[in-house]
């Protein structure tokens, strides 16, 4: 796992600070009163490495934001609802051959077990395609002809903007996909700030962000 992260972050200009998970099997432990076993000395392990961005590096990513954005002539913003969702299609496509590897990261970070670490992922995948398939058929995001006073035009949802999605640690996946996958169909530029804990999930979709755009 640590060899997959440190993939993720090497060759950027960030303080990387460690990440451990809890735990690898005691090497001792020693009996109490009543027969039972205590355990005497879990080491935390090394699971990967979170970059920490300095405020400069903060406003860089805001001007990238701006800069994808252009006041919604940015690439992004201006392909049709169809290429943006054939876009994310398949980055959600390469996304599920990481499945274990995102299970077991969220098993050893957030201390979640198999069965409820499996549950996030597999939810939020099922969550984004019921998102794509909604954009897909609903009117109201394909555009359909109404009359507003005395003037008939096309009416159909659109883009924002920036569009900043916050995790939290406890359903680090689900709960900024939720945010995430809707922002960007729409066309808006997302910024992501992922949890202190419950990140490096994060940072191997990102891992795969990149080789898909």
């Amino acid at each position: 796992m640590d060899g997959v992260v440190q993939e993720v972050v090497e060759g950027g200009d960030y303080i990387l600070a460690e990440v451990e998970g809890c735990c690898d099997p005691p090497s001792s432990s020693v009996a109490v009163d009543d027969g039972r076993k205590e355990v005497s000395d879990y080491k935390p392990r090394r699971i990967g490495q979170m970059p920490q961005m300095n405020p400069q590096q903060t406003s860089q990513i805001l001007e990238s934001a701006k800069e994808a954005w252009k006041g919604g002539m940015g690439i992004w913003p201006q392909l049709s609802l169809r290429e943006r969702s054939d876009a994310l299609k398949d980055f959600l496509k390469e996304l599920s051959k990481e499945r274990e590897v995102i299970v077991q990261t969220l098993m050893w970070e957030i201390g979640k077990n198999r069965k409820d670490a499996e549950a996030e992922f597999d939810r939020t995948m099922e969550f984004c395609y019921q998102v794509l398939d909604v954009v897909q058929t609903d009117p109201d995001f394909n555009g359909q002809w109404q009359t507003i006073g005395l003037t008939r035009a096309v009416v159909r949802r659109t883009a924002i903007g920036i569009i900043m999605c916050l995790g939290p640690m406890n359903y680090p996946l689900n709960e900024t996909y939720a945010t995430l996958i809707p922002a960007l169909l729409m066309g808006n530029v997302a910024i992501m700030k992922i949890p202190t804990v419950g990140g490096l999930a994060h940072l191997l979709t990102s891992k795969l962000m990149t080789c898909w755009s």
